[in-house]
Parts: structure tokens; sequence; C-alpha cells
């Protein structure tokens, strides 16, 4: 009988330890749920932010703010501007190249040859030696457009004037013809540069005939 007693009064003891274990399992159940539903979570956000920056970098709005930020970096690096300044240099060099439209007309200057032509008279065994100044009303543009074809207009006026002769030569406007002659003839070899023909007169500096 007592024995009996023992064992039921040991009952209430077990049913104790019972639900301490059934309360731990379900605590760690509880937990181990938690955690993973935040992790996926955190994951689930991660990968939406990294495809929506994914997203965004291929948009046509950004590539086209590269695009612009790379122009505008060329544009300022030194080979752009040296590119840039050669060009305007250029462009300012002479405004009677590539341009048979007529300049401002400004104040009557003179550019004398540098070299004297020697020429001589068709026909004969008579030379001819002379200096020309070529000039214009308009500016320095002209004489610089002179100045860089000189070597190749001193041979076309040096082709004009060995067709003098000596008939020619004897005449009584001879200089005054010649000049004449010798202004369209500058004339024409510029308007076929593509220079503006800009020369008003050409005058003998110096003559001689040997």
């Amino acid at each position: 009988m007592a024995k009996k007693n023992d064992a039921i009064e040991s009952m209430p003891s077990v049913k104790n330890k019972k639900r301490v274990w059934l309360l731990i399992a379900l605590s760690t159940i509880g937990l181990s749920l938690l955690a993973g539903g935040t992790y996926f979570y955190l994951t689930q956000n991660t990968i939406i932010e990294t495809t929506d920056a994914s997203d965004a970098s291929n948009s046509p709005e950004t590539s086209e703010a590269i695009d612009s930020t790379n122009a505008s970096d060329a544009s300022n690096s030194p080979e752009t501007s040296e590119a840039i300044d050669s060009t305007v240099i250029q462009s300012k060099s002479s405004e009677f190249f590539n341009s048979k439209s007529e300049p401002e007309i400004g104040d009557l200057i003179f550019y004398e040859l540098e070299e004297n032509i020697i020429t001589v008279l068709a026909e004969t065994d008579y030379e001819m030696q002379v200096r020309l100044a070529l000039f214009t009303f308009y500016g320095s543009s002209m004489v610089d457009a002179i100045i860089e074809q000189e070597a190749e207009l001193n041979i076309r006026l040096r082709r004009r004037l060995s067709e003098v002769s000596e008939d020619d030569f004897i005449s009584r406007d001879f200089r005054i013809t010649i000049e004449n002659e010798l202004s369209i003839t500058a004339n024409e070899f510029f308007s076929g540069k593509d220079i503006f023909a800009g020369i008003d007169s050409i005058l003998f500096t110096e003559f001689s005939v040997n």
C-alpha cells in the first residue's frame, strides 16, 4: 500500500517534466521559424535592391547621362582642345581662302614681291627684269593671301611677261598696257585658287631691258 501511494505521489512530477520539455520544443521551433522568416525577408530585399540598381544602370536615361559625361570629358581633353584651337587658327588665317564673296573694302595698300622677275622678250635676245608691287583695297588679309601664293604667282606673272614682244615693248603705252594685263593675270590666278580676286593694280617698281 505504501508503494502505491509513492507511485501516485510521483506522477505529478513526471507530468511537470513533460510540460517543460514541450515548452522548450515549441520555443525552439518558434525561434527557428522567426529566424527563417527574417532571413528570407532580408534576402529578398537585397535581391530586389540589386535588381533595381542594375535596371537603373541599364535604363536609357542613365545611358544618356553616361554618354553625356563621356562626351564632356572628351571635349575637355588636351587632344580635342588642340584640334579645336587648330581649326580656329586655320579659319582665321585668311578670309579670302575658299570664299569668292567680296570682303570689306579698306585703305589702299601694296605688297612688293620679294623677287625680281627676269624673262626674255618674245622672239628676241633682250632680257627684261622687273620688280612688281601689287595694290589692293582689301587689307592685310589679301596681302597674306599674296604672300602664301607668291612663289606660284611669280611663275604665272613671268609667263605672261615672256609673251611681250619687241613691238609691244616699243609701243607708247607699253607700261600701262602690260601692268593692266598683269593685274588681270593675278586676279585670274587667285580666282582659280578659290581666293577672292582683290588685286586693284600692279605697277613696276623696277624695270630694265638689256
